[in-house]
């Protein structure tokens, strides 16, 4: 599909086919992504367009709900640059559009592009309303605002163990994992901390630190979420994450595939130190993983976190099942002798 039919279309109906996704990503950076960064023949960009775009897209009003594709791409090429803060963006946007256009109605369109650029909730207190951690643009540049949000802060120390993994996290600590397109509440825990939020959105995150075009969000933090995903569902390209792959199934549109193939961290990656900007977060989440308890017995048998003690708990149970059931057989064995005993002494 061609960009310039794409730039026709209403903002709310984006392209569905391959080549129009992949041609409306490309046309939101300044220096289109290579084939390759794009994912090549492969639809890396259905779950960014079902669960992302169409989700910002959904409750717009007004003169903003028929703009169409090729405006909001104005639009983001202002956002995503250095020098533009929300006010010339507003000036800018209001000059080129004004026959069409309330003051309101700009900040919704501005909104908009700056969500679907950043992969993050932007004024989620103002319309179109959103769900979630978000925070407020109200000055300077996109960029800014989000480089201030995330800072290289953690001071976390410790390992993370290779059985780390969103997989035990679900399977042995009964701790749910909640997906989200949300950059902003990604590893946050909730629901009493029986809960994590994941981001997945990599296929689009990845190309704000691939492309050599200027990305809103800092190339650090980019590189980091990744390998926060590498440490949680480790696997290739080749051998993506199996849980993952089970998580996606009949969801295939929904969940970015790449979120499973990062590749897996060694020890020295698995470090604290080695997350300034989601170190916090991990330790939280690791804090919660050491001191759950498996909530039922199908847990207790995948909970294998401390094998010495593994082993020791289910050979005490084996012990404990086997006395018991010998026990019962010699209590049976003892009432069949009694009643042919007494069996026998009526006979004679």
């Amino acid at each position: 599909m061609a960009l310039r039919q794409i730039k026709e279309r209403r903002i709310a109906n984006p392209p569905m086919v391959e080549s129009g996704r992949r041609a409306l990503v490309a046309a939101m950076f300044t220096h289109p992504p290579s084939t390759e960064e794009l994912g090549g023949r492969e639809d890396r960009f259905a779950a960014y367009f079902t669960s992302w775009y169409e989700d910002q897209c959904g409750d717009l009003t007004g003169s903003v709900s028929n703009m169409t594709i090729g405006d909001m791409l104005s639009i983001i090429a202002l956002v995503r640059g250095d020098l533009e803060t929300r006010e010339t963006i507003r000036t800018k946007a209001l000059r080129n559009r004004q026959q069409q256009f309330k003051e309101s109605e700009i900040e919704m369109a501005i909104t908009l592009a700056a969500r679907l650029w950043s992969v993050s909730y932007i004024d989620g207190r103002h319309p179109p309303f959103s769900t979630g951690e978000t925070i407020d643009w109200t000055t300077g540049s996109l960029r800014a605002t989000l480089a201030a949000h995330f800072q290289p802060s953690s001071g976390e120390k410790g390992n993370l163990p290779s059985f780390f993994t969103a997989e035990k996290l679900d399977r042995i600590a009964g701790i749910q994992i909640l997906w989200t397109g949300n950059l902003l509440d990604h590893l946050k825990m909730t629901n009493d901390d029986k809960a994590v939020y994941l981001f997945h959105q990599v296929s689009f995150l990845a190309l704000h630190g691939d492309s050599k075009s200027e990305g809103s969000l800092p190339p650090d933090l980019v590189k980091e979420t990744i390998s926060t995903l590498a440490l949680l569902l480790p696997g290739s390209s080749k051998a993506p994450n199996k849980w993952y792959q089970k998580k996606r199934k009949g969801h295939e549109d929904e969940l970015d595939p790449r979120a499973g193939s990062n590749g897996h961290l060694n020890a020295s990656q698995r470090r604290l130190e080695e997350f300034k900007y989601w170190g916090e977060r991990l330790g939280i989440l690791k804090q919660a993983f050491d001191d759950s308890e498996p909530p039922s017995v199908w847990h207790w048998w995948r909970d294998d976190r401390k094998r010495v003690q593994w082993y020791t708990f289910w050979i005490a149970v084996l012990v404990l099942i086997l006395t018991v059931l010998f026990g019962l057989l010699q209590s049976i064995t003892s009432i069949i002798q009694t009643v042919m005993t007494v069996r026998s002494s009526h006979g004679q």
